[in-house]
């Protein structure tokens, strides 16, 4: 998706396909394939990360998985000049009881500083 904002500010959405704890997708690979298919240099640095984890699936994807994702994510080599933001995203957190709700948000969260760490990244509070 792509709109223009502003005559300077342009914004450009990239969805990777999901993990789960049967699949992985090569981050790095996709992201350069979905950059070379919107004509965009495959040097390009995302901003603004949206770490989505349903709550369902946070059982499935531990330390483990994290600590592939992370590994993946180095390859990427992010571009440290500018600010990239992670924001960790428990979807379907409605359906779970609002005493238990922040104990999965900050599982979110760890799961995201895990998956990150030493990216140059910095996770926002979910």
């Amino acid at each position: 998706v792509k709109d223009v904002l502003d005559d300077t500010l342009e914004l450009v959405l990239v969805d990777t396909p999901g993990w789960s704890h049967k699949t992985s997708t090569n981050i790095k690979s996709e992201y350069k394939r979905i950059l070379g298919n919107r004509q965009m240099v495959s040097e390009h640095t995302p901003h603004i990360i949206l770490f989505c984890v349903p709550i369902s699936m946070i059982r499935q994807f531990q330390d483990e998985e994290a600590k592939k994702m992370s590994d993946q994510l180095h390859e990427l080599k992010f571009d440290k000049r500018f600010p990239i933001k992670v924001l960790p995203i428990a979807t379907k957190a409605d359906v779970e009881h609002q005493r238990d709700r922040k104990r999965l948000l900050a599982t979110v969260k760890d799961l995201a500083n895990k998956a990150f760490h030493n990216t140059g990244a910095d996770v926002e509070e979910p």
